[in-house]
């Protein structure tokens, strides 16, 4: 039961952010003006490079934490490898590319406008409620994790203070 709960929820927000999408492009006709068409190629390695984000994060969570990435489904243990390894929050930081690269992509200034406000408002989210519950989930582990993991700008191999 707890499966098709997992999947009616994750397909629901799926439908819910198609949606979303569709209606936010549906606004730039109220916009006098478009994004330069000059930025369109820097869209490609965007979105490249979020889908890789995202899809190694999922990987990690799959292999290390045995949860899935999907709402509702955590992982067993707290996941430090992968992307996670060099910071804290890959599949939001992905998201966030994504949502850059449709913006540039569609030449969209309400897409832009959703970007610019996803990354504070994540930022606070991830703040006030996720690292709490993670806190108190994972204890000194995850207190340890973030004092040596950045939350949003990595840190590379040869810069970090922990394998």
């Amino acid at each position: 039961m707890n499966t098709i709960r997992l999947l009616v929820t994750n397909i629901g927000l799926s439908i819910l952010v198609i949606i979303a999408a569709v209606l936010v492009l549906s606004t730039d006709r109220l916009w006098p003006f478009r994004l330069p068409g000059q930025l369109v190629f820097l869209a490609w390695p965007l979105l490249a490079a979020g889908v890789l984000l995202i899809t190694l994060a999922l990987a990690a969570f799959v292999t290390v934490g045995h949860g899935s990435g999907a709402v509702g489904d955590e992982p067993d243990r707290l996941v430090t490898a992968g992307p996670f390894r060099y910071l804290r929050n890959p599949i939001y930081e992905g998201t966030a590319i994504l949502l850059f690269a449709i913006a540039l992509y569609r030449q969209s200034p309400s897409f832009l406008l959703v970007a610019v406000v996803f990354v504070p408002a994540i930022d606070a989210y991830v703040r006030r409620v996720e690292e709490s519950h993670l806190k108190t989930r994972f204890g000194q582990e995850y207190v340890e994790y973030l004092r040596t993991v950045p939350r949003w700008i990595p840190r590379w191999p040869g810069r970090m203070g922990a394998s």
